[in-house]
């Protein structure tokens, strides 16, 4: 065969969301996380009844985000307990919308049913089997049996006409070996090589993989190699849907030590168990029992043999693996109905979020991320390297110490992370025209991948970071032809981190907010108490010299009124900072004056500004609002004030009776005479954004202050001041 042939990669087995399930066992798993009473132990053994569910559990719970040093297994309970919940029913529910949204497949139903059947037989012989013998892991056994033809279904979902063709190549084989030889003549590769491919990229501390790439081995061959191996074999050689020769069971004895009576009583109980589950599993078994003429099957290996010689001979070798290339198929499916591929990016989208947005710390947010790419696009060695506000370096995310040890710098030599961040668009390892860097080497080789794929994170023109992903040159073409939805998924992942970062910031400020406040009070209650002691140390310095004469009434009252006016400051002491003192209304020129007097104090005259208040005779009371009050001002003072340097001046002015639309309204205006604001910050003035003060300034004070108004009915302003400056404006409705 050609090299060049042999050396193009066609088959992706990584692409688990591309080959079909069993449509009963995602019905049942998703009404399962529904009930309250659903288990880890009925999730497993749902999920263990169908290979690729199984393969993305087990893909996902060994990825990266998940793997926290615990042992790699190849067991559905431990995998389910280290995904946890939510995260395995975003497993289910977007293979779920995957395969409901998926372009019709070739594969015959029949042959689909024969496949299942002989998956499930085969798994469940091998636990019976291993339980038999004593091997520490049936479960690894069930699953090994489980997954160990998923290499058919890879190539059946690019070439239809060749699973059926697969599924019966074995009668024409003269020994199992060669069934493996006679498809990599058809394919350029072969089924047990593509599933173990696999399971490599799993890193299991087992030898599941190469149970898989030698099941097709002779039994000779297998005679002392790891039980794993033996028990795969055997349980795939007796699980033949007709009964095995004498000679089989010979062969089985050999490799495990079972008589013949024990190995029929493993079969016949394994197929019983097999048959009472596929009427619940839709598995129609009428057709199992049919099969074609090996003539007729060796017709059309022949037809595919000439095939493909005339294309290796005319050089259009190229149409065949172009026609089996994901990328065409999904770019044909997109220009058929953009619609419909928006429906199902959005949908899967919205099935991701879900699980971000659970999320309440960064940490938590980070691994959710990186799990919902595994997820989403099966590539379960990915990271997030993110920008240090510090440094401005790309730092890896702390919760793997390798990688948290990679440090990029975005201006030093390139690498696909860096010309993510830089060029704002996909980037990757594998381009045969720029060499890979030292950066890229190491990913690769901490990932144990041939590459990486990179997505900038960047959300209302701020990057944050990028997400690296460890690819293969069989997976790139697939995600490359699902640029939109890599897109789509870093724009969801960088506004949830946006998102987390801004509440997180708005939490600390109502804090720092809070500890100022409280701060101040004690300050001012303190210097109020101050007074009547002074008042009581006099007049108890009198009453001693009056010790010999009559104390009169005036000046024990005097003592008295004192003493409960103490008692009165102490306890405002125990009330809610700005916490509600009269139910008739909310007097609004006390609020100022009072909240005036402490920011004065904390913020202006420390830094050389001069506070002044305008402020009516009379009381202007408001129906409510007191602590809303009390935060707005304090954002206006506290923003102007950190605009202005030494010898500004802020102005505070309340004037009564504004009509605006029918409605009155008290105008409460917050002045400076700084140097203003250019037209293009104003108009975005009032929303959330980056500050130019620096000193860890997020900005969001007057959008704050827009939302506080708001909630009162009121509006938040703003315009020049004439005099220079800025003026704040905040229109609060008097009923």
């Amino acid at each position: 065969m050609p090299a060049a042939v042999a050396s193009h990669p066609l088959f992706d087995s990584s692409d688990l969301l591309a080959l079909p399930v069993l449509p009963a066992v995602v019905g049942e798993l998703l009404d399962a996380f529904e009930s309250a009473e659903t288990s880890i132990q009925k999730l497993a053994r749902l999920t263990g009844y169908d290979a690729i569910l199984s393969a993305r559990m087990l893909a996902v719970a060994n990825s990266a985000a998940c793997r926290d040093g615990a042992p790699r297994q190849a067991n559905l309970e431990s995998a389910l307990a280290v995904l946890g919940e939510e995260t395995a029913r975003s497993i289910i529910a977007t293979t779920a919308i995957h395969q409901s949204l998926a372009p019709l497949r070739d594969i015959p139903a029949s042959a689909l049913d024969q496949f299942w059947l002989h998956s499930l037989t085969c798994a469940h012989l091998a636990r019976r089997l291993a339980v038999t013998i004593d091997y520490s892991e049936p479960e690894e056994a069930y699953l090994c049996g489980l997954l160990h033809d998923l290499g058919k279904l890879v190539i059946g979902v690019r070439h239809g006409r060749a699973f059926t063709i697969m599924q019966e190549i074995r009668h024409l084989a003269r020994s199992p070996h060669e069934i493996p030889e006679l498809e990599q003549q058809l394919f350029n590769t072969d089924h047990c090589e593509l599933g173990a491919a696999l399971v490599e990229t799993w890193r299991l501390r087992s030898f599941f993989a190469d149970a898989i790439r030698f099941h097709h081995m002779d039994a000779d061959d297998l005679r002392g190699a790891h039980p794993l191996s033996r028990l795969l074999h055997v349980a795939n050689t007796l699980s033949q849907t007709e009964d095995p020769q004498e000679e089989a069971f010979a062969r089985a004895d050999s490799l495990l030590g079972l008589n013949r009576n024990s190995l029929r009583q493993a079969r016949f109980e394994a197929e019983r168990e097999v048959i009472n589950l596929a009427a619940d599993l839709g598995i129609d078994m009428s057709t199992t029992g049919s099969r074609r003429k090996a003539t007729e099957v060796s017709g059309e290996i022949s037809f595919a043999q000439a095939a493909r010689e005339r294309m290796l001979t005319d050089g259009t070798s190229g149409q065949l693996e172009q026609a089996g290339d994901p990328s065409v198929l999904l770019e044909a499916m997109v220009a058929q109905d953009r619609l419909g591929q928006a429906v199902h990016e959005h949908a899967l989208m919205g099935e991701v979020r879900g699980e971000m947005h659970s999320a309440d710390d960064e940490a938590a947010l980070l691994r959710a991320i990186s799990r919902c790419a595994a997820i989403l696009f099966d590539v379960p060695e990915n990271h997030l390297f993110l920008r240090d506000p510090q440094t401005g370096m790309l730092r890896g995310s702390p919760f793997e110490d390798l990688l948290h040890e990679i440090v990029i710098d975005p201006d030093g030599a390139a690498n696909a992370v860096n010309r993510a961040w830089r060029e704002q668009r996909i980037s990757h390892s594998l381009d045969t025209e720029i060499p890979a860097s030292v950066v890229d080497r190491q990913l690769s080789r901490l990932w144990e991948t041939q590459g990486t794929l990179c997505l900038p994170l960047s959300v209302a023109d701020r990057s944050l970071g990028v997400l690296a992903m460890g690819v293969s040159h069989q997976q790139l073409p697939r995600l490359q032809a699902r640029a939109r939805l890599l897109r789509l998924f870093a724009v969801t992942a960088a506004t949830e981190l946006e998102r987390l970062r801004q509440r997180e910031m708005n939490r600390q400020r109502a804090q720092d907010d809070q500890r100022l406040l409280e701060r101040q009070q004690v300050r001012a209650v303190l210097h109020e108490v101050s007074n009547p002691l002074t008042i009581m140390r006099n007049y108890l310095a009198l009453l001693a010299t009056r010790l010999e004469e009559q104390v009169t009434r005036d000046e024990l009252k005097v003592l008295q009124e004192e003493m409960e006016r103490i008692g009165r400051i102490l306890l405002r002491l125990s009330e809610p900072v700005g916490g509600e003192l009269d139910d008739a209304g909310v007097n609004l020129t006390q609020i100022v004056r009072d909240l005036a007097r402490v920011l004065d104090d904390a913020l202006c005259r420390p830094h050389g500004i001069n506070l002044k208040l305008n402020l009516a005779d009379v009381p202007l009371v408001l129906p409510r609002g007191r602590d809303v009050i009390r935060q707005i001002l304090l954002n206006l003072i506290r923003n102007a004030a950190e605009a202005l340097g030494s010898g500004g001046a802020i102005t505070v002015s309340i004037q009564d009776r504004i009509n605006l639309n029918g409605r009155q309204y008290v105008e409460m205006a917050v002045a400076d005479n700084g140097p203003g604001l250019p037209d293009h910050v104003r108009a975005k003035l009032f929303q959330p954004t980056v500050s130019t003060k620096g000193g860890g300034h997020a900005g969001l004070g007057l959008a704050i202050v827009k939302s506080l108004a708001e909630e009162l009915g009121g509006q938040a302003l703003c315009r020049p001041n004439g005099g220079g400056g800025s003026i704040f404006i905040v229109l609060l409705p008097i009923n």
